[in-house]
């Protein structure tokens, strides 16, 4: 009992400060230029949309992406159930996001194979998960379509459950070449995580279970587990993407995309461009080239740690860092080989090298030094908890963004319905006590079936358009006044219906 009870006390502490840093960083990103990202931009605001329609009792038909976001959307509407209101929910979120990554952190020491010391595995956990805090907080802009990939984690739709799925998995599989016997345990968690991860995102594949094969495949080539052993692991991998795939078959009505319309192989050579350009302007910037250099050092690192634990037999730690230094390269020469160009695809190569890194800092840490880290934190925890109070209240003294605010308030106090593009009208809607008395359409006033309830648009009339700086432009239409709104504008007194059915 005394035991579980220093146990618990100790698991306890670690999660207090990782909660604190959680808090930390997000009022950082809240209270910057990256909080319309966090906050209202139109692919972020999609949970709070879901939740929405479920609250008003819409009818649920939706036009989805091949990327499902149940986790996300999961989460997202247990915090809402809570009665905070639609920002805090979001903030809720973000934080609850980074605690989950420290807890898919904190499995990694001990999955590395090394002597069981619960005060330095949690040590080097909450090490990562600093290192991983600071690559967050390095993002400031609200660039959607920069290379400041690593704040995209606290989103609810920029593939945060696939990172701390690909660190599970890591950490299980490293489980199970290390194991001297069959584990069934084992092997039925690294099935399930592949076949739900595959089953909400396909980039699990890519991000997760490619680089893992091929380490696998690599240890098996070195003779440290068994041409056996490294079949049934990689078996239990296909299964779960496999199984995954046949999951999704269910929600294939509301997938309006194929997944294979992402793969342009014909766009190879501006692919090539395109992510060069990315870590190029990444890295002209002071914050951004720390953040590359950090990335860079880490993949190192995970390199001259795989060939220690090759060194010292070390069959857990060899997969581990090995999978930190190729991870990152199988996911930006994929992401190039099959025509991509979008930045969030390559997220998952700032988090890949963490797995090595927190085993890299467990080797390194002493007993003696436990103490004293602890004592460090502490006071670090301290610093960090005075600074979430000023960003808190800098945070609540501004609420709303004051553009959308304006909006929301005209809109309240109109009848009617209104319409609007993609990146303009999402923002609005999602705050919105009724999100359907705002459409999402296309330049031509014809429906956009996109991360939308298609409920939305049945038997409906537009009386007010919203246009912002991102819009396409409308086809003309008759107006009566304008309401301007910072970046927004709305034009009033407009008589249109929706054309076609999108």
């Amino acid at each position: 009992m005394h035991r579980l009870a220093t146990a618990t006390l100790v698991e306890g502490g670690g999660l207090a400060f990782a909660l604190v840093g959680s808090l930390s960083v997000v009022a950082v990103l809240a209270s910057g230029d990256r909080a319309w990202l966090l906050f209202y931009d139109g692919d972020s605001v999609l949970p709070a949309l879901v939740a929405g329609s479920l609250r008003i009792s819409q009818p649920q038909d939706w036009a989805l992406s091949p990327v499902l976001f149940l986790p996300e959307l999961s989460l997202f509407l247990l915090l809402d159930s809570l009665g905070l209101t639609t920002k805090g929910t979001f903030l809720a979120y973000a934080v609850a996001s980074c605690v989950i990554l420290y807890v898919s952190l904190r499995f990694l020491p001990y999955a590395a194979g090394l002597d069981r010391h619960r005060r330095k595995d949690i040590a080097s956990a909450l090490l990562g998960f600093a290192f991983v805090l600071l690559l967050i907080s390095l993002d400031r802009s609200d660039d959607r379509n920069s290379l400041e990939v690593a704040s995209l984690v606290v989103t609810g739709t920029y593939y945060g459950a696939t990172t701390v799925a690909m660190l599970l998995s890591v950490a299980l599989v490293a489980r199970l070449v290390s194991a001297d016997r069959p584990r069934f345990r084992l092997g039925a968690a690294v099935t399930g995580i592949a076949a739900l991860s595959t089953m909400s995102n396909p980039i699990y594949l890519a991000w997760c279970t490619t680089p893992l094969i091929l380490v696998v495949l690599l240890i098996v080539r070195a003779k440290r587990v068994g041409v056996q052993q490294g079949a049934t692991i990689i078996a239990l991998l296909l299964l779960g993407v496999g199984s995954g795939i046949a999951l999704r078959l269910p929600f294939s009505e509301v997938i309006v995309s194929d997944v294979a319309t992402y793969a342009r192989f014909d766009r190879v050579l501006a692919s090539l461009e395109y992510y060069a350009g990315l870590i190029s302007a990444r890295a002209a910037t002071a914050d951004g080239l720390v953040a590359v250099l950090l990335t860079g050092a880490s993949i190192g690192a995970c390199s001259v740690a795989y060939r220690i634990h090759a060194l010292r037999r070390n069959t857990a730690g060899i997969l581990v860092c090995g999978f930190g230094m190729i991870a990152p390269l199988v996911i930006l020469v994929g992401s190039v080989l099959l025509g991509t160009q979008a930045s969030r695809y390559l997220a998952a190569l700032f988090f890949a090298p963490v797995a090595g890194l927190i085993v890299i800092l467990r080797m390194r840490l002493r007993s003696t030094g436990v103490h004293r880290l602890v004592r460090a934190l502490g006071v670090l925890a301290a610093i960090s908890a005075a600074f979430l109070a000023a960003c808190r209240l800098n945070h609540i003294s501004r609420t709303l963004d004051p553009d959308l605010r304006c909006v929301i308030d005209w809109i309240e106090s109109a009848e009617g319905t209104g319409a609007g593009q993609f990146w303009t009208v999402r923002s609005a809607k999602a705050y919105l006590d009724e999100p359907n008395r705002l459409l999402q359409v296309d330049q031509t006033m014809s429906p956009y079936r996109w991360l939308i309830n298609q409920a939305d648009f049945e038997d409906r009339k537009v009386s007010f358009l919203i246009t912002g700086p991102n819009d396409a432009g409308f086809e003309p239409v008759d107006e009566h006044a304008r309401k301007e709104c910072g970046a927004f504008t709305i034009h009033t007194g407009v008589s249109a219906s929706l054309r076609g059915s999108g």
